[in-house]
């Protein structure tokens, strides 16, 4: 990337072929956002429902989890072989039958399959959202214009997938979060076919043994995140697991470093840029999604506040991710170092002044706290999306370097959930003690984005 002033360029004109693909890829990213949060809302309507255990429950959320994450890899590199478009468009039909049958399954056991085949759907929609914005809008000011505006729905939708989850299940029953996505996966697979252009595929031997290795390792790494959640870090399922995909990572690098056509040049990494906005995603994923499990963990748990008090403890952050991305963003002319250095020192100063908590007297300064790190994090975030499309290597193909960028965002997501979600949970008089080390975590993460962006983004 050149070195380049901030960025004050005129809003591009977009062709009706490109709005066409820019809401379809929107109409994508949405569904699957949505989808991961309204859930939680209908999770008891289902265990009444459909008679389903505590552990039975976990899996329906974490059959949708584990493939997303493990197969995003393998999605870019299939997205690159057989065409991003095609790919984008038959997971987006794929996202709308599965979701038919979630909707349709009579018990836990279906509901689970259902939800394991959504989740593979969604790992073919997420890698290519961003792939494709760099194919479709190759002007700068155009691709930001894109990539803002995919960010800014990704945002609205996580802030409303809890409030629609909550109303669906109550007016119309939990079937309905599923039914929904049927329709709009169609209409949005229509206008992909329809609007998205064929791009050349990038023609390579597939590596089947790197392949296999790096999906098996992702999703047994991720597994035993998710599993400490719920068990100690030491029990021999989540111990087990994590020591499995960790050896696992290793001998991929090992059968990559070997093979003639690797399915993950390791080259790629040279590019300081693009390491560098994969590792601040991962770092950004952390902070975000876990500093909310555990402020929602801690008040509960500590603090002894109902769920309703602990989720309006929560809404100055949500609050804060809206006005941000739907007003301050578009109307800010930063360049992308000057939004990440600012954006990661706010919320870098939320983080820290949550660190000094005590008592529930203290609660101000997690309401305070949260502000400045939803508007820090927000403000940042598309610009990482950008950087991303920006400086993919041209030897290597988009949806490969899309899907190392949201791995990275999903492993961080895992970690923060499991890390920060253990820490939520110390009871006693240490429980203070785990919410204070969790906040320098969560700053930790911040100040990697700051350094990250200090040295490597100079536009």
């Amino acid at each position: 990337m050149s070195h380049a002033v901030p960025q004050r360029e005129e809003d591009p004109t977009l062709s009706s072929q490109q709005r066409g693909a820019l809401i379809a890829v929107a109409i994508g990213l949405s569904m699957i956002t949505l989808d991961g949060s309204a859930l939680n809302q209908a999770l008891p309507a289902i265990q009444r429902e459909l008679m389903a255990t505590s552990t039975q429950l976990q899996w329906i959320v974490t059959a949708y989890t584990l493939p997303l994450a493990g197969l995003l890899l393998l999605a870019g590199v299939l997205g690159d072989r057989w065409g991003q478009g095609r790919l984008f468009t038959g997971a987006l039909l794929g996202f709308a039958a599965t979701s038919m049958w979630c909707a349709l399954g009579q018990s836990s056991g279906a509901l689970i399959a259902a939800r394991t085949a959504q989740g593979i759907a969604a790992a073919g929609i997420l890698p290519m959202t961003l792939s494709l914005m760099g194919q479709l809008f190759p002007e700068r000011a155009a691709r930001i214009q894109a990539v803002n505006t995919i960010s800014i729905v990704a945002s609205v939708a996580m802030v409303l997938g809890p409030f629609m989850g909550g109303v669906l299940t109550q007016l119309v029953g939990w079937r309905s979060i599923f039914w929904l996505n049927v329709p709009v996966g169609l209409f949005g697979a229509w206008l992909a076919f329809r609007h998205l252009p064929h791009f050349p595929p990038y023609r390579r031997p597939m590596d089947l043994a790197g392949t296999l290795v790096a999906m098996l390792s992702l999703c047994v790494f991720v597994g035993g995140l998710i599993e400490s959640s719920s068990l100690p870090w030491l029990h021999p399922r989540v111990l087990g697991a994590l020591v499995l995909g960790a050896l696992g990572a290793v001998v991929f690098v090992m059968i990559e470093r070997r093979v003639r056509h690797p399915m993950l040049p390791l080259t790629i990494f040279r590019n300081g840029l693009f390491t560098a906005a994969s590792l601040s995603g991962m770092a950004f994923q952390f902070a975000g999604y876990g500093i909310l499990f555990l402020v929602a963990l801690f008040s509960q748990k500590a603090w002894h506040m109902d769920a309703l008090d602990a989720s309006l403890l929560a809404f100055p952050f949500t609050l804060m991710l809206v006005i941000v991305s739907l007003w301050v963003n578009p109307r800010l002319h930063l360049s992308a170092r000057g939004r990440m250095l600012i954006g990661s020192r706010i919320a870098l100063c939320g983080s820290l002044l949550m660190a000094f908590l005590s008592g529930r007297d203290s609660w101000p300064l997690i309401v305070i706290g949260l502000t400045l790190m939803g508007g820090g994090l927000m403000l940042y975030s598309p610009t990482l999306n950008v950087v991303a499309t920006s400086c993919q290597d041209k030897a290597f193909g988009g949806g490969l370097a899309s899907g190392i960028y949201h791995t990275s965002r999903q492993i961080g997501m895992a970690f923060g959930m499991a890390l920060l979600g253990g820490l939520g949970t110390i009871s006693g008089e240490w429980a203070i003690w785990g919410a204070r080390a969790g906040m320098l975590l969560i700053s930790l993460a911040s100040l990697i984005v700051l350094l990250l962006a200090w040295r490597w983004i100079k536009a």
